[in-house]
């Protein structure tokens, strides 16, 4: 199995080999990472809470988490939105500024039907038409080169 990562901005992707547990799963198997290594990184991190909001009219907690991997390097920082009722995750924010390298994402959950059945086809990315692979691995090589 593989994990195919598509940026439709720049109409590229990249794929990797799937492994079993959460370093193969979401965006820590992409990036290399498991819960041991992020483990030892809880002592560069710095949270707080922020002041109370909302996403898509639910009441949410607000949590920031400042991460600096090495010394000397920008830190990345995570906003993590959680459902004052239900503690769903309802909103993640992520980003970094590395110079000319900047990213910034947002995901949101648009749906919250919990255990509702998922058509197979769900599941089954084709790489869109004229889409190119990535030529450079992104978060400084920790992605790893592209695999075809």
């Amino acid at each position: 199995k593989t994990i195919t990562m598509y940026n439709p901005a720049i109409n590229q992707y990249m794929t990797r080999p799937h492994t079993a547990g959460p370093a193969g799963s979401g965006m820590m198997g992409m990036y290399g990472m498991d819960m041991s290594q992020l483990q030892k990184l809880s002592k560069n991190v710095k949270m707080k809470m922020l002041p109370s909001s909302s996403v898509a009219g639910h009441p949410v907690y607000g949590i920031q988490m400042n991460v600096q991997l090495k010394k000397g390097m920008p830190s990345s920082i995570v906003k993590i939105y959680m459902d004052k009722n239900s503690f769903l995750m309802r909103k993640m924010v992520t980003g970094y500024d590395m110079g000319a390298m900047k990213m910034h994402m947002v995901m949101t959950l648009v749906s919250d039907k919990i255990n509702a059945p998922i058509p197979a086809s769900t599941f089954h990315f084709v790489i869109p038409k004229g889409a190119t692979v990535m030529s450079a691995p992104m978060m400084g090589g920790a992605m790893g080169a592209p695999h075809h």
